[in-house]
């Protein structure tokens, strides 16, 4: 009894959860700050890929996803193409993205993706996130976002995770490009070649 009544809240915490739109990313000022001082090369990325793990808790959420407002029912593969965009965007905006003539083109994998709630009222996001480049380098980050949940079950509750994710996102975001194993696989290459 005790292993089956956690799942059956966090699937009512997200049960009847209509159209509940993505909030907007917002860079995030200290990420950006990081990225224009650092000496990274521009970083191309291919869509990600997204394991279908923990999709159940999903399964309740429509979602409105991007600008085209299509309404969706929300699964990870949406949840993948936000942290992609949200990369993406950091990147970009500190000149550090660059689709044409990238120095090195990331690959990544969504690996886990769920949200579960803490009694009494309180919930949180837990995403792993893997990328890799040519040069082999990989980055493997995870973070479990913690949040104040509007209410026990119902569109409140689902309202509320919503909301976390574009922070939990950030966060995620921040510690993937700030480690080293991100230096290692977006450092500029050296310029070779004697000067004369």
């Amino acid at each position: 009894m005790s292993r089956i009544m956690p799942a059956a809240i966090a699937a009512l915490m997200l049960a009847g959860c209509a159209k509940q739109p993505l909030p907007e990313y917002v860079t995030s000022r200290d990420t950006l700050t990081y990225l224009h001082r650092s000496q990274y090369g521009s970083v191309a990325i291919e869509p990600f890929k997204t394991r279908r793990v923990d999709s159940y808790w999903f399964s309740n959420c429509d979602v409105v996803e991007g600008a085209r407002k299509a309404r969706t029912k929300a699964n990870p593969e949406t949840y993948g193409r936000y942290i992609r965009g949200a990369l993406a965007r950091e990147l970009a905006i500190a000149g550090k993205y660059s689709e044409e003539n990238p120095a090195t083109t990331i690959t990544g994998t969504v690996e886990h993706l769920s949200v579960s709630r803490l009694p009494p009222y309180r919930g949180f996001w837990n995403i792993q996130l893997a990328l890799h480049a040519p040069n082999k380098a990989t980055v493997r980050k995870r973070v479990k976002f913690e949040f104040d949940a509007d209410g026990l079950i119902g569109p409140s509750a689902c309202r509320s995770a919503i909301a976390a994710f574009a922070p939990a996102v950030q966060k995620l975001v921040s510690d993937i490009v700030t480690s080293p194993e991100f230096a290692a696989m977006a450092r500029a290459p050296r310029e070779t070649g004697a000067i004369g």
